[in-house]
C-alpha cells in the first residue's frame, strides 16, 4: 500500500473519533484560545492522539504526515466525538 493511501486511512480513522471544537464543543462566553468549551475532553493535539492510538501500527513518518495534514485542514486542537467520549468513559 502506498504511503499516501496509508496516511489517508489514518486520517479517516482519526476523524471518525475526533473533531474540531466547532463540531463538538459549545461556544464559551469568555475569551479562550479556541472560543469553545471541550465538553467531551481535550483539547488534544493530532500527533499525540495518533501516536497513542496508532503508534504501534504505523511508522512515525505516516503519523507525522497525517497530523500535519489534519492540522492544516482543521487546526491544532481536537476533541473526542460524543460516541468516542462515551467509549472512553466506560469501565
Amino acid at each position: 500500500m502506498a504511503k499516501a493511501q496509508v496516511v489517508a486511512e489514518v486520517m479517516l480513522s482519526f476523524l471518525r473519533e475526533y473533531a474540531e471544537p466547532s463540531e463538538v464543543g459549545i461556544p464559551e462566553d469568555r475569551e479562550s484560545e479556541t472560543g469553545f468549551a471541550f465538553i467531551f475532553g481535550g483539547p488534544y493535539s493530532a500527533i499525540d492522539i495518533l501516536t497513542q492510538r496508532w503508534g504501534k501500527q504505523f511508522p512515525e513518518s505516516v503519523l507525522m504526515e497525517a497530523a500535519k495534514k489534519l492540522e492544516d485542514d482543521g487546526g491544532t486542537d481536537w476533541s473526542p466525538r460524543f460516541e468516542e467520549a462515551k467509549l472512553q468513559s466506560m469501565p
